[in-house]
């Protein structure tokens, strides 16, 4: 039975010289240990793969959640796992002191030992580089090295229980099972705080040592900025627990008792831009960093109670340059309500998978799950089906990899979502705006369920349609096509008469329009892919009103490219009119694509209008 367990909690990271120095310094201490790391369900293949062979060590056990448990549960199952008289906490960054250095202590297993003889919980401390190993983490380093100059032993054992950490704590088995770390901790930030307020509590003994260990997982100043941002939500979230241990929930509370909280938060909405700016830079001020945590808390808005549960896919292919932006901005929205975010690869091949995994790694919460999956067959179709597989949820919304989400879309569809929930709504349609151009206007819409609108206006498109789930899969999904796929969903949608209801209250979203779009591709790159399926559409029509809209569709097309100067195209769609409507071919069709050879435009309105009129 060893003496002592070192616990190693772990996730998407490479522990291998960590556990290697650990067994070495065992060896040469003569002291017997078990080592457990704990995987909280890593995303990367390599760190898994690393961290499990380990396993071929004596006395080393990797074990691995099913799902992420989160920073406090994931530490309490390692206890639970141990078998040793004390354990060991160490985070997975840490680094083993290899030498002496100048006024630090060697870290040392059987000095924890020692101190245990007196102390139920022994705290050893860490510290940092002398010079920043990571230029672009230059917000993290200074703020770390401004704070080891209050992390020697006898500063900290001035307040020994306000002082405690968990990357390298030494305590009693027994003693940590009473207790346990708080399970509402699941995100990064305060499960050690809450930690030593239970300590207290309980007059556990506790002291402080010169033992410590070097932190070397810095993050570039992005991701540290987002991590803090993740730590003061976790703060909201434990209101009443911290019992003033948190400065920024007392600078907070002070605002509030001179009635100054209000102009704070407004002046922060003014200048965050130019705050994060500053963090984001080579040089960030520590001042400003202060000010931006602040304001930050104090804009926090309670998550809205009672939101109903619901999936977002988006499928990528090669979007490095626009998924940081979109899936910001879904990180981002307020409001949010238990949301199942699931990212699917369509075969990509340059840095768009990484850019997801980073993002996962930065943003899985609680009631926030991200999947990243991949679809081999070829298509935006493929990719949204193989979502539509993993969805579980009542309602599934799918977005594109190129725009950039409403941060107020949560706020007005909570309600919405929740009546479509109560009355088993098919289908809620929304508004939405699209940029051309830099240049932002209303997409156009008719508030209706006439099938005939949808062919001539498309307006379901793939971001203006909220399914219920079992609906969406009994009409079959997305069909194979490689263009205009989610007009002929929404079509065949409204083909199956869904209990629908249109959302108009404002337009959300920014669809943007560029020359790497599905939307912005000009008719003539497309025309054969655009011709199959308006034949495929062709086939579920049967009322000869639609039919009339269609053959209208098709006369706009074949505007279009003559504008673009593509006579055979032209041609092309000319042949497929004669073959498809023979009844339905009329003057007024031969003047809407002379209409849009010249480059008018509204030929939609006029088509939508001649369906009523001409019988």
């Amino acid at each position: 039975m060893p003496i002592l367990s070192i616990l190693i909690p772990t996730y998407n990271y490479n522990v291998c010289s960590l556990v290697h120095d650990l067994i070495a310094l065992s060896q040469k201490e003569q002291i017997e240990v078990e080592i457990i790391i704990g995987d909280d369900a890593s995303t990367k293949a390599d760190c898994i793969q690393q961290n499990d062979a380990l396993e071929q060590l004596p006395n080393v056990r990797v074990l691995h959640n099913e799902h992420n448990l989160g920073r406090a549960e994931n530490r309490n199952q390692l206890a639970r796992e141990s078998r040793g008289e004390w354990i060991l906490f160490i985070d997975s960054d840490a680094q083993v002191t290899p030498e002496p250095l100048a006024r630090r202590s060697q870290f040392s297993l059987l000095l924890y030992l020692t101190a245990g003889e007196h102390s139920e919980v022994v705290c050893g401390g860490l510290y940092h580089p002398t010079t920043n190993p990571m230029p672009e983490a230059s917000l993290r380093y200074k703020y770390e090295r401004r704070a080891d100059q209050k992390r020697s032993a006898t500063f900290r054992s001035k307040t020994p229980y306000q002082h405690l950490t968990t990357f390298n704590i030494f305590m009693r088995r027994s003693t940590f099972l009473k207790i346990q770390f708080d399970k509402d901790c699941k995100e990064y930030g305060y499960e050690d705080a809450l930690f030593g307020v239970e300590l207290k509590k309980r007059h556990v003994s506790i002291s402080h040592i010169d033992n410590p260990l070097v932190h070397v997982g810095l993050e570039p100043n992005d991701i540290y900025l987002k991590k803090t941002e993740i730590a003061l939500h976790t703060l909201v979230s434990l209101q009443g627990k911290m019992q003033g241990l948190s400065h920024v929930e007392n600078a907070a509370h002070r605002l509030q008792q001179f009635h100054l909280a209000a102009i704070f938060k407004d002046s922060f909405r003014l200048f965050s831009p130019l705050l994060r700016k500053n963090l984001l830079g080579n040089n960030p001020s520590l001042f400003i960093f202060s000010l931006y945590k602040l304001g930050y808390y104090l804009n926090i808005e309670p998550t809205a109670l009672g939101g109903e549960p619901i999936t977002i896919v988006v499928p990528f292919h090669n979007r490095e340059s626009f998924l940081p932006l979109t899936l910001q901005s879904i990180a981002d929205t307020n409001n949010r309500p238990p949301l199942h975010l699931i990212l699917v690869d369509n075969q990509s091949t340059d840095k768009s998978v990484e850019i997801c995994e980073r993002f996962a790694e930065l943003n899985r919460e609680d009631d926030f799950k991200i999947t990243i999956t991949s679809e081999s067959t070829p298509g935006a179709y493929a990719a949204r089906n193989k979502g539509l597989a993993l969805c579980t949820t009542p309602y599934i919304y799918f977005f594109d990899s190129d725009d950039e989400f409403d941060s107020d879309f949560f706020t007005y569809l909570n309600p919405e979502l929740k009546k479509a929930e109560n009355e088993q709504l098919d289908l809620l349609a929304i508004t939405t705006r699209q940029n051309v151009g830099g240049k932002t206007m209303l997409r156009q819409y008719r508030e209706t369920s006439d099938v005939k609108a949808q062919i001539l206006i498309s307006h379901l498109n793939t971001v203006s349609m909220i399914f219920r789930t079992d609906f969406l899969r009994e009409i079959g999904g997305w069909a194979a096509l490689r263009v205009w796929d989610d007009w002929e969903l929404g079509l065949r949608a409204l083909l199956h008469h869904p209990r629908m209801q249109w959302f108009t209250k404002r337009p959300f979203h920014q669809i943007h329009v560029h020359p790497d779009s599905i939307t912005g591709a000009d008719a003539s790159s497309r025309f054969e892919r655009q011709l199959h399926v308006l034949r495929h559409v062709h086939q579920e029509l049967s009322a000869p009103a639609d039919l009339q809209a269609l053959y209208y569709r098709h006369c706009i097309l074949a505007g279009q490219l003559l504008q673009e100067k593509n006579k055979s195209a032209a041609q092309q769609c000319e042949q497929q009119i004669n073959q498809l409507f023979p009844q339905e071919k009329n003057l007024f069709g031969r003047l809407i694509k002379q209409y849009v050879s010249r480059g008018f435009r509204g030929a939609w309105k006029l088509a939508f209008y001649a369906t009523k009129i001409l019988k």
